[in-house]
Order: structure tokens, then C-alpha cells, then sequence
């Protein structure tokens, strides 16, 4: 595990530099599109205001990054004991997760752990001001157990890929 005094939380500039890095699963494959949305689309996401895009670097070097944007997830994608009383609430606001990387070599030390709870930690502050209930993410089958792990919880969402979502406390 990365001592997380050894990581860096910074927004996305046209200086950082992604080419060398490589966010494709041990097989080659990119499921999830991770290496190909930061390759292709991250910089248009960020100047079109679509999301923030961060970046991690450990002891300075770039090591992984995530995208946020502002979200809704809705009721009826969530477990009854989520629901708040007889609100006929459609949705709830939330922050998504929309994508999330890391290179190869800084894998399986603690890195998406980090960034989760960064992003609960940001939710939380943005719920201050903004109400903000949940951070929810798309993932496929083989990572939804690592977000169980964290506390995520699958959606009712019926979709190709898995919906997961977290209550900010």
C-alpha cells in the first residue's frame, strides 16, 4: 500500500502527459474505455465543462486519474431501505465517478481505495452548499466486487455494464 502522504490530487492541465502510461486491463482489452477516453476524450470533456478531470501522481510522477461530474441517479435504481419516506422524488443528486484509471504499474497498492474516498470526501463538501446524496459509478462484473469491498452497493439498473452507488454520510 501507497502511504497516501506519497499521493497528489490535482486537476487535469495540457501539461500532464498520459502517453507513456497504460490503463488497459492485463489482457491488452479496455472494457471500461479507460485508456481510450483519457487518450482521446479527456482534454474535450474538460474544455466543453463535461467533467473534472483529475489526476494522481505518486512522489510526482502521474500514476492514475478519474473523472467527476455532477449526477442523479434515480429512485427506482436504489434498494428500498435508500428511498426517504412518501417524497415522490424521481432522483437523487449525486456525483458520478464517470471514469477512473490506473497505470499498470501502480496497481493493487491502494490507489482506487484513495481515490474513492476522495471523491466521498468532495461530495460530502459539495453537499455543504449543493446537496449532493450519492457517488455512483459504472464498472463491469469483474471490479463490482473490489467497489463492494468499499461499500458500494449494485444498482437495480438493468444494463450491460454495472451500476454501483455509495450514500455519502
Amino acid at each position: 500500500m501507497i502511504d497516501p502522504v506519497r499521493l497528489n490530487f490535482s486537476l487535469l492541465s495540457d501539461k500532464d502527459n498520459f502517453s507513456n502510461l497504460d490503463f488497459t486491463e492485463n489482457d491488452g482489452t479496455d472494457p471500461l474505455g479507460v485508456d481510450i477516453f483519457l487518450k482521446q476524450k479527456a482534454l474535450g470533456y474538460r474544455k466543453n465543462n463535461l467533467s473534472a478531470i483529475y489526476t494522481v501522481r505518486v512522489d510526482g510522477e502521474l500514476a492514475a486519474f478519474f473523472a467527476l461530474s455532477m449526477f442523479a441517479i434515480q429512485v427506482k435504481e436504489l434498494h428500498d431501505k435508500e428511498k426517504i419516506g412518501d417524497m415522490n422524488l424521481v432522483s437523487y443528486p449525486a456525483i458520478l465517478l464517470g471514469q477512473m484509471g490506473v497505470d499498470k504499474r501502480f496497481r493493487n497498492q491502494g490507489i482506487g481505495y484513495r481515490i474513492c474516498q476522495f471523491c466521498l470526501g468532495l461530495a460530502q463538501e459539495v453537499g455543504k452548499k449543493v446537496a449532493c446524496r450519492y457517488v455512483i459509478l459504472e464498472t463491469n462484473e469483474q471490479k463490482a466486487s473490489y467497489y463492494k469491498k468499499l461499500l458500494f452497493e449494485q444498482s437495480t439498473k438493468k444494463s450491460q455494464k454495472i451500476w454501483m452507488y455509495r450514500r455519502v454520510s
